[in-house]
């Protein structure tokens, strides 16, 4: 949960307890839970190859600084994680809010970076729309500034994992999510994703 401070900045408020809040969707915390998270892209980006080992490589740099990580994918849309938040050292446990804006934020940046040389955005086509279309960056003409281009939604899908048998199903569907959907064979052969212990 985003708080504003004394000097009207944002912070995040560490987890010390049981809690609920909304935005347009429930979210639930609890210190020292493990978490299954989804997050989407915005109006269904489709991340290039490129992209997807940007976001792969921020879910690997917080590991054991913000979190442990337990699993993770990322699909051409979405990402898929399995993480335990860890405890801060002034108290209480990181945020899910917190540990979500770390990954979007940077992340989006580098991709926006990443994609600025090419001048175009591809996109998953809406209703009535062709395949493969793609948008344009939009620019800011009176500071001539290439203004950022949103790439995730805001809001992340997270649940508390209830126990083993829960946590061992959602590490079995992250990693036979590529297959599912039938992007590879085998999941050696899927580049971004992360199961410890068994894939990394």
């Amino acid at each position: 949960m985003e708080v504003r401070n004394k000097n009207g900045g944002t912070g995040f408020q560490p987890v010390q307890e049981f809690r609920l809040y909304r935005r347009k969707l429930p979210h639930w915390e609890d210190p020292g839970y493990i978490y299954f998270i989804t997050f989407r892209t915005f109006k269904h980006f489709i991340l290039p190859e490129k992209a997807r080992q940007i976001i792969l490589d921020s879910c690997r740099f917080h590991d054991n600084k913000k979190y442990e990580l337990y699993a993770c994918v990322v699909m051409p849309e979405h990402v898929h994680l399995i993480l335990q938040p860890l405890e801060k050292t002034d108290g209480g446990y990181y945020s899910i809010a917190e540990i979500m804006h770390s990954l979007k934020s940077y992340s989006a940046n580098q991709i926006n970076k990443l994609l600025r040389g090419t001048g175009k955005m591809p996109v998953a086509p809406g209703k009535g729309e062709a395949p493969g279309r793609d948008v344009q960056p939009g620019k800011n003409v009176s500071a001539g500034k290439v203004e950022q281009s949103k790439v995730w939604l805001d809001e992340s899908f997270d649940r508390i994992i209830r126990d083993e048998k829960e946590l061992l199903e959602k590490m079995n569907y992250i990693a036979t999510n590529p297959i599912k959907t039938g992007l590879v064979e085998k999941l050696e052969n899927y580049k971004w994703l992360i199961v410890k212990g068994w894939i990394e």
